[in-house]
Formats: structure tokens, C-alpha cells, sequence
């Protein structure tokens, strides 16, 4: 009888696309912390990938949008909380060997922006773990990271005033593109739910005075950094978040 043999040319390329990335260094900050962001986690595995023919395919399995309505100065906001469940296929163009992997992420931003923030969010993370590709002690999934310290300033010089640059007509708010990276870009949601995990007990001083101090000028993926630390410090330290939909709740023994 003739042995049938199995084909298994894609983990030996996943194994040496694994072996050229020792570690990537960050490219991006936001609330006190470096991490890689998307583009440059692809700009890495996109040419072994091409080398060694191989190909990683993206399916969205399912989607819920939970709506958030809050109100501010300016009126009631709404936003979307995009919940998006994925798959991920690797397939060998050579062999046509596939493995298949579940992974879900969140995303929460303007109406048409959720499930956008989802994808990139899941497809960052799913590389990062796949190839255990290290970010070394600041990776924003490691609850031992240290803030980065601010760089000393360098006093400016004074020179000749310029005169200034012609007022530009106000953009209208509907054609605005809102950039997650900008500092005070976080929504209403993530504001609230960072100010109810510092009233937990659990939370170091330091801690609920340093993320006060920089709340307002947040960006969204910085709020949602400091988010996934703060609720990671709370299990750390035995504590137990409480969640109302997807909203954080206070705890029944606050700590100012």
C-alpha cells in the first residue's frame, strides 16, 4: 500500500518567518507608553510572507454594534461599540496547506469607524501573538510596563514674530476625520470608564494621580491602553471589575 504523506511546508515557513523577527521596536506613543502599531507590524512580515509564498486570509464571522449615547457641553453624542468576531487563514500558495484561527477584538468610535477600529485592533494583536513577536517591557499587554519619562524640554528661542497664517473657513464636522492618535481624541465612553476604574481600591495613588493628570488629553488608542492596564492592575491586585453593558461601574467601596 503507498504511503500518503502529508504535506507540511506551511508551519516550516510560519516556524522561519517566526525565526527573522526577534522583537520590533516601538513606533508610536500615547498614554506614556511606546507601542508598534499596525503599519509597522506589516511592514515587517508582508515581504517573508511574499518570500516565502504565503498568504493570510481575513474573515469577519460575526459583528455586534452596541450604541452609546451620552450626553456633553455640546449636546447628546452617539457612538458605536463594534464587537467583531474574525477569522484568520493562513494558506501555503504552494502546497495550499491552511490553518485556521478564531480571534475577536473590540472598537468603539464615531458610527462608521467601529468595526474599522476592531480590525486593525484584531489584526495588530493576532500578528503580535502568533509569531510571539516581543515588544519588550512596555508592551501595553505586560502589567509590570513603567511609564516612559517625558524628555527634557529645550527652552525656546525667541526670534521674530511671523505673521500669522490666514484663518481657514471651519470644517464641517460631518466631513471631519477623526484621527484615534490625536491627544484629546478619546470619546465620552472611554472617559467615564477610566474615572470609575481609579475609584477602585486596588489602584495605586501614584497611579490614580499620574492618569488624572493626563485624562484630558488622551488620545482614543491611549484611553484604550490605559484602560486594558488599569483593569489588568485591578485583577492583579485580587480586585474584581464590575461591567454594565459596556460600561464600567463604580465600586460599592470607592477609593478617592
Amino acid at each position: 500500500m503507498k504511503e500518503v504523506k502529508t504535506e507540511t511546508k506551511l508551519y516550516t515557513k510560519l516556524l522561519e518567518i517566526q525565526k527573522r523577527i526577534m522583537g520590533l521596536g516601538k513606533d508610536k506613543s500615547a498614554y506614556g507608553y511606546k507601542y508598534v502599531t499596525g503599519d509597522k507590524v506589516l511592514e515587517h512580515l508582508k515581504p517573508l510572507m511574499n518570500e516565502f509564498g504565503v498568504i493570510l486570509k481575513q474573515e469577519v464571522l460575526s459583528i455586534e454594534n452596541v450604541r452609546q449615547d451620552y450626553n456633553t457641553k455640546n449636546g447628546t453624542t452617539s457612538e458605536i461599540n463594534s464587537k467583531v468576531m474574525m477569522k484568520f487563514t493562513w494558506i501555503d500558495c504552494e502546497t495550499g496547506e491552511k490553518d485556521e484561527n478564531l480571534f475577536g477584538a473590540n472598537g468603539q468610535n464615531a458610527w462608521d469607524k467601529g468595526v474599522g477600529s476592531a480590525l486593525t485592533y484584531g489584526e495588530r494583536y493576532f500578528l503580535l501573538k502568533f509569531f510571539h513577536i516581543a515588544t519588550d517591557e512596555d508592551d501595553i499587554d505586560n502589567p509590570e510596563r513603567k511609564p516612559q519619562e517625558a524628555p527634557q524640554q529645550a527652552q525656546p528661542v525667541k526670534t521674530a514674530q511671523a505673521k500669522p497664517a490666514p484663518e481657514k473657513a471651519p470644517q464641517n464636522p460631518a466631513h471631519a476625520v477623526i484621527d484615534p492618535n490625536a491627544p484629546g481624541s478619546l470619546t465620552q465612553v472611554q472617559r467615564e470608564n477610566i474615572q470609575a476604574l481609579l475609584l477602585y481600591p486596588e489602584v495605586d495613588q501614584k497611579t490614580k494621580v499620574n492618569t488624572s493628570l493626563k485624562l484630558p488629553k488622551l488620545s482614543e488608542e491611549g484611553a484604550r491602553i490605559a484602560v486594558d492596564y488599569l483593569l489588568k492592575l485591578i485583577n492583579k491586585n485580587g480586585g474584581q471589575v464590575i461591567w454594565q453593558d459596556d460600561r464600567v461601574a463604580k465600586p460599592s467601596k470607592a477609593v478617592a
